[in-house]
């Protein structure tokens, strides 16, 4: 299991290991709860890949390698809240929900994924004080 907050702002690179830039983003399906894609900054500029042609993602490698030939492309604002898409930094994260089994709003402060069968899947929302220390202690204490 990993949390977004520990794949946010891990440096993007080629199969060749040429930086491409930073984890900015994860865009997920909300039908099926599988990420679809990979946003990246590079400076100003962000951009976007398919999740198939991310090679590998690892907090403990500190990493984001994509396949042999994946061509990062810029990202279109206006198709990246297209169909049932959801931005897990932009749409998720720091916002308030309803719980519906405690009945009341709480605040997402982290977000749980896990891989199966080569995919990643959002598996839940951290709103207790370990996702905000998380949060808070991130790029300060090394993954574990």
């Amino acid at each position: 299991m990993i949390h977004l907050s520990e794949v946010l702002d891990l440096p993007v690179t080629d199969a060749e290991f040429r930086r491409l830039g930073r984890v900015d983003d994860l865009v997920i399906d909300s039908a099926d709860a599988a990420v679809q894609r990979l946003v990246l900054r590079n400076g100003k500029d962000r951009l976007t890949v398919p999740w198939a042609q991310v090679a590998s993602l690892s907090p403990d490698q500190g990493q984001a390698v994509l396949v042999e030939g994946a061509r990062p492309l810029p990202l279109d604002p206006a198709a990246a809240g297209e169909g049932e898409m959801v931005a897990l930094k932009r749409d998720v994260l720091d916002r308030q929900i309803i719980d519906t089994q405690g009945r009341k709003v709480v605040r997402v402060n982290d977000i749980a994924l896990e891989e199966d069968g080569g995919r990643l899947f959002l598996r839940r929302g951290d709103i207790g004080l370990a996702g905000a220390v998380r949060r808070l202690l991130a790029g300060l204490v090394a993954p574990r």
